[in-house]
């Protein structure tokens, strides 16, 4: 009788001890191409309205705006010192200047048409703005 016993213990035991999962597949290539050709839609969106040059920046543009919130520490992935943010400005305006050089050279260049620019060059089909006014 122990033995029954013993042997669904031990395979009670042996049921709950965690195994390592199996590795994942490796991803499809093929798949994975027609994936990154999928337009994204950005279903929550803060944009600033532009304004001519010398006139007050947009104030409209977040019914939360962060100045009324007092300091708080955020994620370093979140910080512009982490390194995925420069990657992703070199990706969006070109290797060379400052980021911030870059991004008033391409302003001035696409004028009006900036923002669909960059939105096309991110991939974003479809933009929906949530904003206080239109």
């Amino acid at each position: 009788m122990a033995r029954p016993v013993r042997s669904c213990l031990t395979a009670l035991l042996l049921g709950t001890i965690p195994l390592p999962a199996p590795a994942q597949a490796p991803v499809d290539s093929a798949l994975a191409r027609y994936i990154a050709t999928i337009p994204a839609i950005d279903n929550h969106a803060h944009p600033m309205r532009p304004v001519a040059h010398g006139a007050p920046a947009d104030s409209e543009y977040d019914a939360l705006p962060l100045d009324g919130i007092p300091p708080f520490p955020i994620p370093w992935r979140l910080t512009l010192n982490a390194p995925v943010w420069a990657r992703a400005a070199r990706a969006l305006y070109g290797r060379g200047d400052s980021v911030a050089a870059a991004r008033s050279r391409t302003v001035a260049e696409r004028t009006i048409g900036f923002p669909s620019w960059a939105l096309d060059r991110m991939g974003i089909e479809i933009m929906l703005a949530n904003r206080i006014t239109m």
